[in-house]
C-alpha cells in the first residue's frame, strides 16, 4: 500500500500538467553515463527567454541509504550540495541542501496514513506540515515560524534612540489543503493565511488518450483607495490528447487571456522532445524546445 504523500506534492500533478511542459526556454538535458552503481547524474543546457545561456551538470553519488547530489551551474550562485539519507529510521527521510550564502536541512516520516515534514532554513524560518490520509481522502495543514522576528535600528546619532521595528507574526504563513485522489482523478482545494489566495484544482485521465485538467485561483481585492480594479478569479483550463502512441498535444487557457500550446513527442523510453509556446497572444511568440536523453 502506497504511503500518504508529503505537504509539498499535494496538487504537484495537476500543477506540472498545467505548467511544466509551456516554456519559452530551449532546454537540452541528458543522463550521465557511467558504470558504476554509486555514480549517477544530469547534464543540462539552457537558452533562457532574455538570450542567456546557462550550463548545469549535477552528478549524484549513490550509497545504500544515503545519496550525495552536487549542482554546478554557471548561472551563479546556484550552486548547492544536498545529502540525503533514508530509513534511518521506518519512513524517514533526511536531508540537508548547502547553497553559497544559506544552509536547510529537513525530517520527513511517510507511513500508510499520515506524513509529518519539518523543515529548518538556518536562523530564518521553521517549517511544519503534516497530512492525514484515509481511503483516498486526503487533508493537510503547513506552518511557517519566524526565528527572528524582531530587529533593532541601530543608533545613528548621540541623540538619536535605539527604533524597534514593530514584531512579526510568529507564524508567517499557513497553508491549509484538503482533497480526494484515485489512480484517474484528483482534486484539491487550499487558503493560505498570508496571502489570503484561496484555490481549487482538479485533474482527470478521461480516456488513455484525454486528459483535463484546471485550476482556479481566488486573489483578495485590491484596496479602494488605490483606484485599480479588484483582482477577480484566474482560471487555468488545460487539455491533453494523444492521437497516436507517444505523441500528445497539450493546450491551456487562461481567464487573464493567455493561451499555451505544447507538442509532446516520446521518442523512446528514455528520451523525450517537447516544443511549446507559453503564450501564443503576445505580439513576438517565442518557441521553447526541451530534449531530455536517459531521463530515468
Amino acid at each position: 500500500m502506497s504511503c500518504a504523500p508529503l505537504f509539498e506534492d499535494l496538487g504537484k500533478d495537476t500543477r506540472d500538467f498545467l505548467y511544466k511542459d509551456f516554456t519559452d526556454q530551449v532546454k537540452a538535458e541528458a543522463h550521465i553515463p557511467s558504470h558504476s552503481p554509486y555514480l549517477t547524474g544530469n547534464v543540462s543546457l539552457t537558452r533562457k527567454e532574455d538570450g542567456s545561456v546557462s550550463c548545469a551538470l549535477a552528478p549524484t553519488f549513490k550509497f545504500s541509504t544515503a545519496k550525495l547530489d552536487l549542482n554546478l551551474s554557471t548561472a551563479a550562485p546556484n550552486a548547492k550540495a544536498a545529502v540525503e539519507v533514508k530509513d534511518t529510521l521506518p519512513g524517514t527521510t533526511v536531508q540537508f541542501e548547502a547553497t553559497r550564502d544559506n544552509l536547510k536541512s529537513s525530517l520527513k516520516f511517510q507511513n500508510k496514513f499520515f506524513s509529518l515534514s519539518t523543515s529548518l532554513d538556518w536562523m530564518k524560518t521553521l517549517g511544519v506540515a503534516a497530512v492525514l490520509a484515509h481511503q483516498g481522502f486526503l487533508g493537510g495543514a503547513s506552518m511557517e515560524y519566524h526565528l527572528k522576528n524582531r530587529a533593532v535600528v541601530p543608533v545613528t546619532s548621540s541623540t538619536a534612540t535605539a527604533a524597534v521595528i514593530p514584531e512579526e507574526p510568529l507564524v508567517h504563513d499557513a497553508v491549509f489543503f484538503a482533497g480526494y485522489t484515485t489512480p484517474t482523478f484528483q482534486s484539491y482545494a487550499h487558503f493560505s493565511k498570508s496571502s489570503r489566495v484561496c484555490g481549487l484544482s482538479y485533474l482527470q485521465r478521461v480516456t488513455n488518450k484525454l486528459t483535463v485538467g484546471f485550476e482556479a485561483l481566488k486573489h483578495p481585492n485590491k484596496p479602494a483607495e488605490t483606484g485599480e480594479a479588484a483582482n477577480p478569479a484566474n482560471i487555468i483550463v488545460g487539455v491533453e490528447y494523444s492521437p497516436i502512441p507517444n505523441v500528445s498535444l497539450k493546450t491551456k487557457v487562461a481567464t487573464n487571456g493567455t493561451v499555451g500550446c505544447a507538442y509532446i513527442h516520446k521518442l523512446s523510453p528514455t528520451a523525450k522532445f517537447v516544443a511549446a509556446v507559453d503564450d501564443i497572444t503576445r505580439g513576438t511568440q517565442k518557441f521553447g524546445f526541451s530534449l531530455v536523453l536517459f531521463d530515468e
